[in-house]
């Protein structure tokens, strides 16, 4: 039977990854997760955008973030909500300086 006080082997490097892939993120990466469940285009795009392993979660352009969309074969519609949240995520930066 495992001790109730032993190391988990495991768990050092999972937080190490974790902290990696958090810091990794772009400030648009964050903007989106934020609006994941949202009833809307924007929304729908972030839910399948969170759940791309393979997203370039350090995407700092509408471009490039089109660009993997294409790669991947996406639909029109998520091309267009594409370009609409960055549209929207560029608009809320504005605000913010």
């Amino acid at each position: 039977m495992r001790p109730a006080n032993a190391h988990n082997m495991l768990e050092d490097e999972a937080r190490r990854e974790t902290v990696i892939f958090q810091n990794s993120r772009s400030t648009f990466h964050r903007w989106l997760e934020r609006r994941k469940g949202k009833d809307s285009p924007v929304g729908d795009l972030a839910a399948d955008v969170l759940g791309d392993t393979k997203f370039p979660v350090n995407v700092q352009s509408a471009d490039e973030a089109v660009s993997y969309l294409n790669s991947r074969f996406a639909t029109e519609a998520a091309i267009k909500a594409m370009k609409q949240a960055w549209r929207q995520f560029e608009a809320s930066q504005k605000r913010k300086a």
